[in-house]
């Protein structure tokens, strides 16, 4: 069944803990980009089993007087397969009952729904998409456009935006500080080759 959680301190702690049982819960997080952990203004919603386990959860947050955001999408690493799904169908409903009239799935990182061809991309362009490319395992924008886009969704653009300009530094810094460079040395790690040394003995 489908429940809403209150974020007290006691349930907080519960979130805390499920996150690390997920599946991307024991690589570095992203931040900065979506609030990580639920604050007050956050709606908490959970998927629960048999036995009133969570299976999956989502945070939302309000935008404006008829629009909700979501924040957090998480499901437990064992849960089986349609379980985000039916949670959202239910969310969906309740919030559809409630009054409101927009909901969002929130963003999908390096993807472009209206591809331009390379030639018409500028430098910086092709550097950010470029990263995406080269570092998907260590975030796979793909099978989170795939979930986002059976639901039917209307897509509409994310800019960043910088005066006098946006410098490669600039890219670089926010790599940094939303964590993504961290992921990416994770997964850099994570596939090197173990190769230890050999020592002969004279």
């Amino acid at each position: 069944d489908a429940v809403e959680v209150v974020l007290n301190e006691e349930n907080r702690r519960k979130l805390h803990a499920f996150q690390k049982k997920c599946r991307h819960g024991d690589k570095p997080q992203l931040s900065h980009l979506f609030r990580t952990f639920p604050y007050e203004a956050c709606r908490c919603f959970a998927l629960e089993g048999a036995q009133g386990e969570w299976l999956a959860v989502m945070t939302l947050s309000r935008q404006t007087e008829k629009k909700w955001h979501t924040e957090l999408l998480l499901k437990r690493r064992e849960s089986p397969v349609g379980v985000m799904e039916a949670l959202i169908e239910a969310v969906f409903f309740l919030l559809q009952a409630e009054g409101f009239l927009e909901w969002s799935l929130s963003e999908v990182p390096f993807y472009h729904v209206q591809q331009r061809s390379p030639e018409k991309l500028s430098l910086k362009e092709r550097m950010v998409l470029s990263a995406g490319e080269t570092w998907k395992s260590a975030y796979n924008f793909d099978g989170l456009f795939r979930f986002k886009d059976k639901f039917d969704p209307i897509w509409q653009p994310i800019y960043l935006c910088a005066y006098p300009q946006l410098s490669l530094l600039s890219l670089g810094e926010i790599a940094v500080q939303t964590g993504y460079a961290d992921l990416v040395l994770h997964e850099t790690m994570q596939n090197l080759p173990l190769n230890p040394l050999g020592f002969l003995n004279s």
